[in-house]
């Protein structure tokens, strides 16, 4: 029997389990010399066309912020191109590089900005110093911004246009309760103050019809008579219009074709359209609406002989609360309700109008879709 040192099977043990160690660590050092995305069993080309459907822009820059890598929502959004410098002479790169600077001198290297371009695009970007690189996520926010700064707008002229009939309800409410005014002053000031509350109230009830319309996303449409349903209509105003000594015609081409609607919503749109002719007219003048069939729709138009609008408020004349003469009654929301709901119906309210000479006018027209057959 061969009789062997414990000192030397102890010896030889270590061996092997130091052995064994530094076989597993060089193991392990070749596995993860290769990339992760290797190992994972996805190609270079694969990589670049998930980046290029990625719903951010992603922009990878050397040291000197030259292109090594745009997606394609990046190059959409600057008009890049991988592999070509900057465009030095936009405004945006020089913010950039600041903001690089920025980022590098911080301990988390990372640096954030929300950038408004010459052209009111609005973008943000997320900037991230690696040791030789420089990585940016790239968001279009235009929608988002445009939606805040049409909000802000209409809060601040809201808030003007509810500040006007407030100041004179409580003005006049005021005066009413004065004991040493006479009668007749204080009923004139509750008649005023009444005339203001109806005001308010055509305000806020424009503008939940008008938010309502801009919530929904689809119109409830129908096949429509459109020549009953402008009849009807006319029937509504026709009192109002005779007591201001104003005559209002049909002209329309029979038959005429159904068309497709919400006739709710077109029915708002045409008394809008005849309210506003008849605040604006001046006694003795007339109004005419024309129905005729064009092209795959219904064109209505409506013609006054009024005093016409000024040349310089026609691009406005739909926006919120724009009033060309402050000293007619209205809430200024009559013709962005009208836009609205020709919007829902795939169209589009069109305005000319002459201010000036003997023949003054304003027409106001758009194309209603024809219903299938």
């Amino acid at each position: 029997m061969i009789a062997i040192d414990a000192r030397w099977v102890i010896l030889g043990l270590l061996f092997l389990l130091l052995l064994g160690s530094l076989l597993s660590v060089y193991i392990d050092r070749q596995r993860f010399r290769e990339p992760l995305w290797q190992r994972a069993g996805i190609q270079p080309g694969q990589l670049s066309h998930y980046f290029d459907a990625a719903p951010i822009g992603l922009l990878l820059l050397d040291g000197q912020l030259r292109p090594l890598y745009a997606n394609i929502y990046s190059q959409n959004l600057f008009s890049l191109t991988a592999q070509h410098p900057l465009p030095v002479q936009e405004a945006w790169v020089a913010t950039l590089a600041e903001d690089v600077r920025a980022a590098q001198a911080t301990n988390a290297r990372t640096h954030y900005r929300l950038l408004t371009l010459p052209n009111d695009q609005a973008v943000t970007w997320w900037i991230c110093v690696l040791p030789e690189l420089t990585l940016l996520l790239l968001t279009d926010v235009t929608g988002q911004y445009q939606l805040q700064k049409k909000a802000q707008t209409f809060l601040s002229n809201l808030s003007h246009e509810l500040r006007t009939p407030l100041t004179a309800i409580l003005a006049h409410l005021d005066a009413a309760q004065n004991a040493q005014l006479d009668e007749a002053v204080k009923q004139h000031s509750l008649q005023i103050a009444q005339q203001e509350m109806r005001r308010l109230s055509r305000l806020v009830q424009n503008m939940l019809q008008l938010s309502r319309l801009e919530m929904r996303e689809e119109s409830e449409k129908q096949p429509l008579n459109l020549l009953l349903l402008v009849e009807s209509v006319i029937s509504q105003v026709y009192p109002t219009a005779e007591a201001r000594n104003l005559a209002i015609t049909l002209n329309a081409a029979t038959p005429l074709p159904q068309v497709l609607g919400d006739g709710d919503q077109l029915q708002q749109l045409l008394l809008n359209l005849l309210d506003n002719s008849i605040k604006y007219c001046r006694p003795g003048d007339q109004i005419e609406l024309r129905l005729q069939p064009e092209g795959k729709g219904v064109r209505v138009t409506l013609v006054d002989t009024g005093p016409g609008i000024p040349p310089e408020h026609l691009p406005r004349i739909s926006e919120r609360f724009y009033r060309v003469n402050r000293q007619v009654p209205g809430s200024g929301l009559g013709l962005a309700i009208a836009a609205e709901i020709l919007r829902h119906h795939q169209s589009t309210l069109e305005i000319s109008s002459q201010s000036e000479g003997e023949e003054t006018y304003t027409a106001v027209s758009f194309l209603l879709p024809l219903a299938p057959t």
